[in-house]
C-alpha cells in the first residue's frame, strides 16, 4: 500500500482540549487518532510529517496568545531530539507529543503562579544589575515576549521593570557610599554608570542629595 494521505478531522477537539489544559486528555485523542491510522492503514513518514506540523502548530499559537515565546521554550537539545525523531515512527511521535504538551501546559501553568516569572526577573537583575540590562534579555529568560513580560512583572511587584533596576543600583550606591571611603565616581562604575553626571543626577533624583552630599550626612568616618 502506499499510505495514508493525512487528513485530521481531530484537530478542532484537541484545541479544545488544549485550551483547557487537559493534558492527559489530549495526548489521549491525540494516542487514539494514530492508533485508529495505523489500524486501518500504513502510516508513512510523510504522514507523520503532516501530523508533527500540526501539532507542533497547534501549541505554538495556543502559547504565542498568552505571550511566550515558543521557540525559546522548545530550543534545547531534548526538546529538538524529539521532534526530529516524531516523523520515525508511532512511538517517536507520541513522545513528541507528550514532551511537546506537558512542557507547554505546564510552563503555561507556570507563570501563571503567583510571583514565579517576577521573582525570576528579579533574582536576575539582583545578580546582574550593575551591568548594562535589557528587556529583550529578561524577556528571552523567562520566554515571554517584552510587553508582557513588563505588564506581568509591574502587576505582581507594583514597580516597573526599569524603577527596580534603577532602586538595586541607589540602593547599592547608598551602601557604598556610607560603607567605604570609594571615589565616588568609583561608586558610580561599580553600580553600572559610566556617565559620572547621570548617576550623580540620578541619585539626586531618587534621595534628594548628591552623592557626596550623601556620604557627608549619612557616611559616618568615611573620609571625603
Amino acid at each position: 500500500p502506499s499510505g495514508t494521505v493525512y487528513k485530521n478531522p481531530e484537530l478542532d477537539t484537541w484545541k479544545t482540549l488544549l485550551a483547557g489544559e487537559e493534558v492527559e486528555a489530549v495526548i489521549a485523542s491525540i494516542r487514539s487518532y494514530l492508533e485508529t491510522v495505523r489500524k486501518n492503514e500504513m502510516i508513512t513518514r510523510q504522514f507523520l510529517l503532516s501530523l508533527r506540523t500540526d501539532v507542533t502548530q497547534m501549541v505554538y499559537v495556543w502559547l504565542s496568545e498568552m505571550g511566550i515565546y515558543a521557540n525559546a521554550l522548545f530550543s534545547d537539545k531534548e526538546s529538538e531530539n524529539y521532534m526530529l525523531g516524531a516523523v520515525n515512527g508511532f512511538n517517536e511521535m507520541m513522545e513528541y507529543v507528550e514532551n511537546l504538551i506537558r512542557k507547554a501546559v505546564g510552563y503555561k501553568l507556570y507563570i501563571t503562579k503567583e510571583d514565579s516569572v517576577a521573582d525570576q526577573i528579579c533574582t536576575y537583575i539582583d545578580s546582574h544589575f550593575r551591568e548594562e540590562i535589557h528587556r529583550d534579555e529578561l524577556a528571552e529568560l523567562v520566554y515571554l515576549n517584552t510587553d508582557y513580560m513588563s505588564r506581568m512583572f509591574k502587576k505582581e511587584k507594583g514597580v516597573s521593570i526599569s524603577n527596580y533596576i534603577l532602586q538595586k543600583r541607589v540602593d547599592e550606591a547608598k551602601k557604598l557610599l556610607c560603607g567605604s571611603s570609594l571615589p565616588i565616581n568609583t561608586v558610580s562604575l561599580h553600580i553600572g554608570y559610566s556617565n559620572f553626571s547621570y548617576f550623580t543626577k540620578m541619585f539626586k533624583e531618587n534621595t534628594g542629595l548628591t552623592p557626596l552630599e550623601y556620604r557627608r550626612k549619612f557616611g559616618e568616618g568615611v573620609r571625603i
